[in-house]
């Protein structure tokens, strides 16, 4: 029997979905979610693809069974995946900056962000990644 829908059915869906889907995000990354809000609402990205980078996102902070995964195994997902020390995030930067004795807020993080003058990395939309060793090493050099 032919499809008689104009729109596939799947894409109304998630398109229903999405909403959803970045509002648990913003429990974990409240960041990610504003930028899938925008490309949501400015309808800047296709709905299948949105639909996929919100569910890589959520993800990462989510397991099978919807709970969050635990810290430990969060840092340990992300060093393990080039073997480095990495961090997730410009308030996680803060904090690690903070236990270092080199207090920045994250607004200072942002700024140096938006200049370029913060060594980070962000592997796929609404992601944000800080080598450990690479700001060491930047805040040695001053």
């Amino acid at each position: 029997m032919p499809n008689d829908f104009l729109i596939d059915p799947e894409i109304i869906k998630k398109d229903c979905e999405i909403p959803k889907l970045i509002a648990k995000l913003s429990y974990h990354d409240k960041e990610a979610a504003i930028i899938f809000i925008r490309k949501y609402g400015e309808m800047t990205v296709p709905v299948t693809p949105l639909y996929e980078e919100v569910i890589k996102a959520l993800a990462y902070f989510v397991n099978d069974n919807e709970e969050k995964v635990n810290k430990e195994s969060e840092q340990k997902i992300i060093n393990s995946a080039e073997g480095k020390r990495k961090i997730r995030g410009a308030k996680k930067l803060t904090e690690y900056l903070e236990s270092i004795n080199c207090p920045m807020s994250t607004s200072t993080i942002y700024r140096l962000l938006r200049t370029n003058d913060i060594p980070h990395s962000r592997p796929s939309t609404g992601v944000l990644l800080f080598d450990l060793d690479d700001i060491d090493q930047w805040l040695r050099d001053g």
